[in-house]
């Protein structure tokens, strides 16, 4: 029996088959390679397209409630600072000068006579409170007008109900209605009712 021997290498050549594989199948698997990059690619740009403007909306929307919520802030900060103002002031007046005060109107002015701070030889002074172009305004005498509101809010309403006077002191109701001037949406109205105690 003779001895099996393993082919000889160097007679034997590369298969056809297998030369046709190794150029056939690059070929093949770039352009598949090539076609699911495309398709990739769309499906990307798709898909960056729609987390971008969903982004913008996130970022409009938090700039909004942001936005809504400062105006709210500004509403309410100038609301209690405007009606402690005008509370105090009237807590500290001795009477209500009728001549130059407006009850009963949305667009009211308080005067208010008081014994502090007067001018040199007086022992009392005056001090009014008035809305005009949507601001709240002080004027003691001899100073000039200050604007008390800030700019950003409107003044809708500053309506005063002289109440029934007592022999010996009067009250007012004071109703206080602001609206943002870029979000009138944002609005706060305060109501209360103050004694004058300026003879006690």
């Amino acid at each position: 029996m003779m001895p099996r021997h393993a082919p000889n290498q160097s007679q034997s050549g590369p298969a056809p088959l297998e030369t046709k594989n190794m150029h056939t199948i690059p070929i093949s698997k770039n352009k598949f390679l090539m076609g699911i990059t495309l398709i990739e690619t769309v499906v990307y740009v798709a898909l960056l397209g729609i987390l971008t403007v969903g982004i913008l909306a996130s970022v409009a929307h938090v700039s909004t409630s942001y936005r809504s919520a400062r105006a709210e802030r500004d509403i309410l900060v100038n609301a209690r600072l405007l009606m402690d103002t005008v509370t105090h002031t009237t807590e500290e007046s001795q009477t209500v000068y009728i001549p130059t005060s407006r009850f009963n109107i949305d667009t009211g002015q308080l005067s208010l006579i008081t014994a502090i701070a007067p001018l040199s030889q007086h022992t009392t002074s005056y001090i009014d409170f008035w809305v005009d172009n949507g601001r709240l305004w002080m004027r003691r005498d001899g100073t000039p007008a200050l604007a008390l509101s800030s700019p950003t809010v409107r003044v809708t309403r500053f309506h005063l109900q002289r109440l029934a006077p007592l022999p010996t002191s009067e009250s007012i109701r004071i109703t206080l209605s602001l609206a943002h001037a870029s979000h009138p949406r944002a609005s706060s109205t305060l109501i209360t009712t103050r004694t004058l105690r300026g003879n006690y």
